[in-house]
């Protein structure tokens, strides 16, 4: 049987072969890179462009790089671009490999932001039975002492930019009091730069410290930023060396030029993504329990209450 790897496959292959002049060498190299076990291999020998692989006493022929490639992925591999995008999304995975972090900001400004605005508005009244819990990882955030200036009482923890010995009622702190539960909590553009794991381990930590929660995250302005690295440039990129190695994994192997659209990259926006100094994720926090109260294309709001 031949089976026929995509142009993207033979892009790779080129950049290996380029660097040792070997074909069999790269072909193997390729192969163990995007994840595959050799053990089963016996005969690798290579014509032109087509190896000829023993694998498991089965002899199997492999062109690379096919003119009619999108013709012959179909006839040979049955495989087209709805399936891998189907195959995608009902996996259900996100990104649980390292984060980048480098004195990630808030934007610094003292304003009331649209989006905070709306968190206020979400809230009850200033009282003395509102007491409101600030976590964050994030730097320079102005956000709990905006929220102070209008009257509520906020205590702000930043496990990492946070003072140890500060007061939260009054600063940031890196420490939570013991057996002090709040009314609400909050967070600001966090979930959208933290894992999906992270953010259950987060949602799950403010369960048990308050009796509802907000969270407003980034929304669609993290496509467009995948969608300009991806699909509107034609040069090699981190963001888009992720897409295809990490993202599509063997998919990669199928997949063809055109299959490449605006659908599966918003699917790697909800898996998520490296940067090059930071992560970038489109949080489904309705996968944890929560309620969407609010989106616009740049952020979205959620809230989550306590179960009973």
């Amino acid at each position: 049987m031949l089976y026929y790897f995509s142009v993207l496959f033979w892009d790779d292959f080129n950049l290996i072969y380029n660097e040792n002049k070997n074909k069999i060498k790269a072909f193997k190299k390729l192969l163990i890179d995007s994840g595959r076990d050799l053990s089963g291999i016996t005969h690798l020998l290579c014509n032109d462009n087509i190896f000829h692989v023993r694998f498991k006493n089965k002899d199997i022929l492999i062109k690379i790089g096919d003119d009619n490639i999108e013709n012959e992925l179909s006839k040979h591999l049955n495989y087209d671009g709805s399936k891998i995008l189907e195959d995608i999304r009902s996996s259900n995975l996100f990104y649980e490999g390292i984060v980048p972090f480098k004195n990630k900001n808030n934007i610094h400004n003292r304003t009331l932001s649209a989006s905070l605005e709306s968190l206020v508005r979400h809230l009850p009244k200033p009282s003395k039975a509102i007491n409101i819990i600030e976590f964050s990882i994030l730097k320079n955030t102005d956000n709990a002492e905006i929220l102070r200036e209008l009257g509520y009482r906020v205590y702000s923890y930043n496990p990492v930019y946070g003072k140890k010995n500060e007061d939260g009622w009054k600063g940031c702190t890196k420490a939570i009091p013991p057996n002090m539960k709040f009314s609400h909590s909050y967070t600001t553009f966090l979930m959208d730069s933290i894992p999906h794991n992270t953010e259950t381990k987060i949602i799950n930590i403010l369960k048990s410290l308050s009796l509802e929660q907000i969270h407003i995250t980034r929304n669609l302005d993290i496509y467009e930023v995948a969608s300009n690295f991806i699909l509107k440039t034609t040069s090699n990129n981190f963001i888009k060396d992720f897409f295809f190695r990490d993202f599509l994994g063997e998919h990669k192997l199928s997949i063809s030029k055109s299959d490449i659209n605006e659908e599966l990259v918003l699917e790697l926006c909800y898996y998520g993504f490296p940067g090059y100094e930071n992560f970038n994720r489109i949080p489904k926090l309705e996968k944890n329990g929560a309620i969407l109260i609010k989106k616009t294309a740049n952020w979205k709001l959620y809230q989550i209450q306590k179960d009973n």
